[in-house]
């Protein structure tokens, strides 16, 4: 038998065609507008999620994989010794209590791989930086012990911040009150978010998108370790992030961050403009 799979969902934000490649199973998440279903990152891309949200009159929602497809995925893994699912902040969906359930089930009715479903309090590449983390461990041949120990420190230390350029969303999607994203909205200042402990917690109020994303290459040179893995995100906003690129780079020439779409998972609530990084801080 093979030793450790890792498995995510597609809310970790990397591309099925990366995941493939590391040998990592992604399972997707759904996006739903109406009566429709989208398998997130398959049946509806990034590009054409946020062109479609722009103009739908009724925001959609977004639902994590279905016990059938945590099911199918888990009796795949019969030819591993042990394997691990990363999974969205449990404080954000239910995707872990899903997971937990169907991989007890699986195991109670057979199946000989011991799976492992591990909360990564995380959302979007603060996420996919854990995925990443696990598939090289994988590789290297660490057991699913050595690997879960080194996650539960790590997702302690990863830095995610995004600045957003409206609150409507989130107003819509009922994640702010709505007198709160008015007066926001009417002043026209940006919150800039973190996420802490499973959920996002507000930062400040930024006067201008421009300001948020200064402020956010600002965490990133008082927070940041020297590990050169760094992913700026954006919603549909790529000349956002390549000026918080340009930033770091003048600051960091020997800097080479990745810049990828941020999906559903934030984007139903962030709304199109949302810029963000994800990175690894210093150990405290």
């Amino acid at each position: 038998m093979q030793k450790v799979k890792i498995i995510t969902t597609s809310g970790c934000d990397l591309t099925f065609e990366e995941t493939e490649r590391l040998g990592v199973t992604m399972i997707p998440d759904w996006v739903i507008f109406g009566e429709t279903q989208y398998r997130n990152n398959i049946d509806i891309l990034p590009e054409a999620f946020y062109e479609k949200i722009a103009s739908e009159e009724n925001l959609p929602s977004s639902s994590h994989p279905s016990p059938a497809q945590f099911t199918e995925t888990f009796e795949g893994v019969k030819d591993w010794d042990e394997a691990i699912c990363i999974v969205v902040s449990s404080q954000m969906a239910g995707a872990y209590n899903t997971a937990t359930f169907t991989a007890e089930q699986v195991m109670e009715d057979g199946i000989k791989t011991k799976i492992y479903i591990f909360d990564s309090l995380q959302i979007s590449l603060g996420m996919g930086i854990l995925v990443l983390e696990s598939a090289r461990m994988a590789k290297e041949g660490a057991c699913a012990s050595e690997i879960l120990e080194h996650l539960t420190t790590l997702r302690s230390n990863i830095g995610l911040f995004f600045v957003m350029n409206t609150l409507d969303y989130a107003r819509r999607g009922g994640r702010i009150g709505a007198i709160t994203a008015v007066a926001a909205d009417t002043l026209g200042v940006k919150p800039l978010l973190t996420f802490k402990d499973g959920i996002v917690s507000d930062l400040s109020l930024n006067r201008t998108l421009k300001s948020g994303i200064k402020a956010i290459y600002k965490k990133y040179v008082s927070l940041a370790d020297d590990n050169p893995e760094v992913f700026i995100f954006h919603a549909n906003n790529l000349r956002g992030a390549e000026s918080l690129k340009a930033m770091l780079q003048e600051q960091f020439p020997e800097l080479q961050p990745r810049i990828e779409w941020v999906g559903p998972v934030v984007g139903l609530y962030s709304g199109p403009g949302c810029v963000g990084m994800a990175f690894r801080k210093k150990e405290v």
